[in-house]
Parts: C-alpha cells; sequence; structure tokens
C-alpha cells in the first residue's frame, strides 16, 4: 500500500510549491493523510481547494486528516469546532483520536499534544484522558498500526527548531508508542518546520516528521 502524507501545507500560503508537487507525482497512490494545519490561521476555505487537486489527481482516492492548532484558531470560542469540520468538510476522513479499518492495517489519527499548553494545565486529568483513550485505542486493534498526529511523536524528529521542546512533542505520546511497538508500523507527524532529522526509530516503530515546510513536497510511503 502507498501513502501519499504531508502536514502544515498552511493554505494559502505555499499553494504554487503544493501544486507543483502534487502534480509531480506518477505514482499509484492508495490512500492520502494530511496531518493539520493544513490551512492557515481562519482560511478554512481552502481545504475545498486542497480537496480538488488531490481529488483530480488521485481520483477519490481518501484523505484523512486530523486537527492541528491552526484548524482550531478561527473558532476557539467554540467547543464544537471539530464537529464543524466534520459537517462542512466531510470529503474528508477526519480522524480525532479514532481509527479507521484499511483491510490489511488500521490507522489511527489524532491531534496530539505538546508537553506543556494552557489547556493541559488547566484542565483537570486532560492529558490523562487523551493517553487512556489512545491506549484502549492501540489495545483492542488487532492488525498492524498506521499512525498520524499533527503534534511531534518523537523527541527526535523535533530537535533543531528553535521553540522549546515541550511546545512540540510530549514524551507521553512517544512513551506510549513505544509501549505499543509491536503493533504500531509507522508513524506520521508534522507541527515542526525545522527539525534536524525527520526520521527516528521507537522501538519497532518508524517515526517520520512531514511537515511540507521541511521537504517542500509530499511524501510517498510504503507499507
Amino acid at each position: 500500500m502507498k501513502i501519499l502524507v504531508s502536514s502544515d501545507l498552511h493554505l494559502p500560503y505555499n499553494m504554487k510549491e503544493i501544486y507543483d508537487s502534487i502534480n509531480k507525482i506518477d505514482e499509484n497512490i492508495d490512500i492520502i493523510i494530511l496531518a493539520g494545519d493544513i490551512i492557515d490561521n481562519k482560511q478554512h476555505i481552502y481545504l475545498k481547494k486542497i480537496y480538488y487537486m488531490l481529488n483530480q489527481k488521485f481520483n477519490n482516492k481518501k484523505i484523512f486528516s486530523t486537527f492541528g492548532n491552526n484548524e482550531a484558531s478561527f473558532l476557539l470560542d467554540d467547543k464544537n469546532y471539530k464537529d464543524y469540520y466534520k459537517k462542512e468538510y466531510n470529503s474528508f476522513i477526519w480522524l480525532d483520536y479514532d481509527f479507521y479499518d484499511l483491510g490489511d492495517y488500521y490507522i489511527v489519527g489524532f491531534e496530539g499534544f505538546p508537553d506543556r499548553t494552557w489547556k493541559l494545565s488547566n484542565i483537570s486529568e486532560i492529558k490523562k484522558y487523551y493517553i487512556s483513550k489512545l491506549r484502549s485505542i492501540f489495545e483492542k486493534l488487532d492488525k498492524k498500526i498506521i499512525v498520524f498526529s499533527h503534534y511531534g511523536l518523537s523527541r527526535d524528529t523535533v530537535l533543531g527548531d528553535p521553540g522549546p521542546l515541550w511546545a512540540l512533542y510530549s514524551p507521553d505520546i512517544q512513551n506510549l508508542i513505544e509501549e505499543y511497538s509491536d503493533k504500531i508500523i509507522i508513524g506520521f507527524h508534522g507541527h515542526v518546520h525545522q527539525a534536524a532529522n525527520i526520521r527516528a526509530k521507537l522501538n519497532n516503530t518508524e517515526i517520520y516528521n512531514v511537515a511540507f515546510p521541511i521537504h517542500k513536497r509530499f511524501l510517498i510511503f510504503e507499507v
């Protein structure tokens, strides 16, 4: 199975580079993953544009997506902003701490979180809730798993960015992937635009930072 994957497109910025990257691809793609920050702050209408571009090129392949910090920006006061995206942009399969059966594999998508934010500091038990939810998913799935997240999945694939580590990834997420690395074959994330390394290995799991600002192109992986 061939996976086309990217994150941090921040549309409408980089539109020409994104268009050129998509149209240079001449391989058969099975699924597409967009790991958050697909649009820039308040620019959600461009979700229609990227859907059209991908659909025209790859002929109705499933597009899996999750929420980044920019997807949240334009409706921060609305607790139901994720429901808004799922309803208004339902051409995408939004995975928010959820999974989808691909046949030979499961795919699990989630926003993730950094180690410290206002939300994590002020809402009691929220980090424990997210970790527990992911653990319950990993525990019950009985086939190999592909994961994708917006926030970093490993320390090694966020190092080099000028932002503080606590704002880029969570050791709790990394530890959880290591715990289930017998099931999780590969993981993708974005958020970090200036990482020194794009690849790491957590026990048996390959982790890749796929942020578009690093690569200037969509990436293809075969599993």
